[in-house]
């Protein structure tokens, strides 16, 4: 990869660029809605979801929801910086203003929430939204601009398939 160029708002000119779209893991029902926690199945999908990163992007930026499930989820991949948004709804300006103000080589990694996250993955390939499982990971490629619409879906594992290979 190499560092990305500027261009206007909505949009990042970058030569290849892997973003990581991950669903929390499985969490307990519970009051307040913020505080839940991930439960035992919970805390093994994040393991396995911090496995296959740790064997196949080990050198990722990682950002989540300041939602306690998806801090948990996130964390078991590497240190998260904590996004707002991620929890409000994902939107692709706002993932793109996050990736251009980290001037930071390798893949970029959001833990967040459904409906956003399914919905910015569509918006990202041009497609209708995913209903991405809790513990699924998603990666979108892009080659040239970052932009809604310009992304290849590159890889799309769910935690079924990660029990299976880890």
């Amino acid at each position: 990869n190499t560092k990305p160029g500027r261009n206007n708002a909505d949009r990042l000119l970058c030569v290849s660029m892997k973003i990581y779209l991950i669903r929390h893991a499985e969490a307990q029902e519970a009051h307040p809605d913020a505080a839940r926690r991930l439960t035992p199945k919970g805390q093994e999908q994040a393991r396995r979801v911090g496995k296959f990163f740790k064997r196949t992007e080990p050198k990722v930026t990682v950002f989540s929801s300041p939602l306690v499930r998806a801090r948990e989820s996130a964390e078991a991949i590497g240190t998260p910086v904590i996004l707002e948004w991620l929890a409000e709804g994902a939107l692709p300006a706002d993932l793109i203003q996050t990736v251009k103000s980290f001037d930071a080589e390798g893949a970029f990694a959001f833990v967040g929430h459904q409906p956003g996250l399914g919905h910015l993955l569509g918006t990202l390939i041009g497609s209708p939204p995913f209903d991405l499982k809790k513990g699924a990971v998603a990666m979108v490629k892009f080659e040239g601009a970052i932009a809604p619409g310009h992304g290849q879906l590159g890889l799309m594992i769910t935690p079924k398939t990660l029990e299976a290979l880890l």
